[in-house]
């Protein structure tokens, strides 16, 4: 992660930069910076030396950034909603609740609970090995998990092969896992080299875009 900091009361500015395995802590570093323009020039330089790409040209064309291997792929992440949010609609439903009441069965009620249970979706993204830390729900978009099941349709595409190549096979599992992160810890992330993984994956995606359509 990169990032440029303002303070809120006082002129001063920072470049964050955060690394390491998913589900890790991992390191960060704190640059400090005597002015906007010094903090926006140091931005730059961080971006391109972390992914290949000069700022000025994906910031203003996302569809322009070139993912190099070994280093950072940009992702694309939905802004908008957070925390205290949520916790304004919660109290919005329950004041709903207490003056309108439900006419549906009662069995019917509890399915729906469960429909629109968050806790159960980040449950069931765990057992799927998502790292729900890294990846809250409802932010990843709709084009980062089709850009992810296009790598899975050429992993797929490979395995059809009389004889899959081992490299197009660990360079696309490479760049499925770096844009649904997973929390392996520090193990390597596997390759996907046959048709029950691939189809575990292609299922997990099918689970990421109904939370991103239900959150």
């Amino acid at each position: 992660a990169i990032q440029l900091l303002e303070s809120d009361s006082a002129s001063k500015f920072w470049v964050f930069t955060r690394w390491g395995r998913v589900g890790a802590t991992g390191q960060s570093n704190l640059d400090s910076a005597f002015s906007l323009d010094a903090a926006k020039s140091m931005y730059r330089s961080k971006f391109q030396d972390k992914t290949k790409n000069h700022w000025d040209t994906v910031s203003k064309n996302r569809d322009a950034f070139v993912k190099h291997s070994g280093k950072y792929q940009l992702m694309d992440i939905v802004h908008g909603g957070d925390d205290a949010d949520d916790e304004d609609d919660k109290v919005d439903h329950v004041a709903n609740a207490s003056s309108v009441g439900c006419t549906l069965p009662p069995s019917l009620q509890r399915l729906m609970k469960m429909i629109g249970s968050k806790g159960d979706m980040t449950k069931a993204m765990k057992e799927l090995e998502i790292d729900t830390a890294k990846l809250p729900l409802g932010k990843i978009s709709k084009k980062q998990i089709k850009d992810a099941f296009s790598h899975l349709k050429e992993i797929e595409a490979e395995l059809k092969k009389a004889k899959p190549d081992h490299s197009t096979l660990m360079n696309h599992s490479g760049m499925f896992f770096t844009l649904i992160p997973h929390d392996f810890g520090f193990s390597v992330p596997p390759t996907i080299r046959d048709m029950e993984h691939l189809k575990r994956k292609m299922d997990l995606l099918e689970v990421l875009s109904d939370l991103e359509v239900a959150s």
